[in-house]
């Protein structure tokens, strides 16, 4: 593997691979397949040697050690990362009582809600909603405004499992309102094609166009497409309690396409998406047909 400098560790990476691995769990739990599961994903022997329990011990004993964000730029406590792992956790302790490990069990749940009260603590912002980061160790130094797209991509990556933050609570719509606003003034395209749903970054500072790091951020895919599955999971979170208005659901609705349109008028029209779109002239440039575009596309769907 390569081993040269890089922002490493990124500890979002174990806990999102743990939710994922606990969903498999469940799929094969529902075939039958528990021996394939206690054989494969999870059994309590310790030191831990199988996938699901491996990756809940390290988040369960690291969560409090200062790691690099999903960009791999700066090193700290992100949003991102803690709510990836309050929901691993969670979801871990679950299983893992399930399967009669309940020692692990408690103490799973036990630091999941530790990584809550953090979050809860140190990561409401009255001003922007939601922070990216309380803590930095290893800051860029012209990243200030503490708005990035990263957790709104927390809330869509950890539902529907997180229910720390309703999509509708007061410090996620100021927060979404914040990052629209913020987006919406500083790209020229959005202003030029304003019948379309918004272009966003990863945060209004961002001097990465996809080549350079000494240039201009550009809107991306994958964070437009997010807004657009926020909206989607929002009108379905409203939907289930009971208080989604008629006039909320046409509104809910036309944003959504707004997004969709927005992504697929900068693509090439054939399926390929690429990491960004230019904020001037909205053509695609940075990695060709990144994957994180195309799932983010598939996902929202």
């Amino acid at each position: 593997g390569y081993t040269g400098p890089w922002g490493r560790p990124q500890n979002d990476g174990p806990a999102l691979r743990a939710i994922a691995m606990i969903k498999f769990a469940r799929i094969m739990f529902s075939e039958g397949n528990q021996d394939y599961v206690l054989k494969n994903l999870y059994h309590g022997t310790l030191p831990a040697d199988s996938v699901i329990k491996k990756d809940l011990e390290y988040v369960a004993h690291n969560w409090r050690e200062h790691s690099f964000d999903l960009w791999e730029e700066e090193k700290g406590m992100h949003f991102y990362t803690l709510l990836s792992q309050h929901v691993a956790l969670q979801e871990g302790a679950k299983l893992a009582k399930e399967l009669n490990d309940s020692g692990a069990a408690d103490f799973y749940s036990e630091q999941s809600q530790e990584i809550a009260k953090k979050l809860k603590a140190e990561f409401l912002n009255d001003n922007i909603g939601l922070l990216v980061t309380s803590q930095k160790s290893a800051p860029l130094g012209y990243k200030n405004s503490g708005l990035d797209v990263a957790p709104l991509l927390a809330l869509i990556h950890t539902s529907p499992y997180q229910k720390l933050f309703a999509l509708n609570n007061a410090f996620v719509t100021k927060y979404i309102s914040a990052l629209v606003g913020s987006f919406h003034q500083i790209y020229q395209v959005n202003k030029d094609y304003a019948d379309l749903g918004v272009g966003l970054g990863r945060y209004p500072e961002d001097r990465y166009d996809g080549y350079e790091t000494s240039k201009q951020g550009n809107p991306w895919f994958l964070s437009t497409l997010a807004l657009g599955e926020y909206y989607c999971l929002l009108k379905g979170e409203l939907k289930a309690k009971g208080s989604l208005s008629k006039k909320s659901s046409s509104e809910l609705s036309n944003k959504i396409e707004g997004q969709f349109n927005r992504a697929l008028f900068h693509s090439d029209r054939k399926g390929h998406m690429s990491e960004q779109f230019n904020q001037n002239n909205g053509l695609m440039q940075g990695a060709v047909d990144l994957t994180w575009s195309h799932n983010s596309f598939m996902t929202a769907m």
